[in-house]
């Protein structure tokens, strides 16, 4: 039989980390001297990188858009072309 590897150790290392990185963390906002300050910037950091993200999701937003219309729009002319060619043997009969 196989012997399965266990993923534990590495899990348990990843909750170590996350654990470290939140403290860290909580001490630059709320700890440190400059905790007000550190909370500032990071606001300041916040408040650009949401702009980014609305920026960029409705440039996401109008390509999708444009990329749904350009498929709904090339189906319909094949389907046109076909209604037609369907007309015109219906017509020659």
């Amino acid at each position: 039989m196989a012997h399965k590897k266990s993923h534990v150790g590495k899990i348990g290392l990843a909750g170590v980390a996350a654990a470290a990185a939140a403290a860290a963390g909580a001490y630059y906002l709320y700890g440190s001297k400059n905790a007000t300050k550190n909370r500032a910037v990071a606001s300041a950091w916040m408040k650009k990188a949401e702009a980014h993200i609305v920026k960029e999701a409705k440039k996401g937003v109008k390509l999708a858009h444009s990329n749904v219309m350009k498929t709904l729009s090339s189906k319909v002319s094949k389907e046109m072309k076909a209604v037609k060619k369907a007309v015109k043997k219906i017509s020659n009969k």
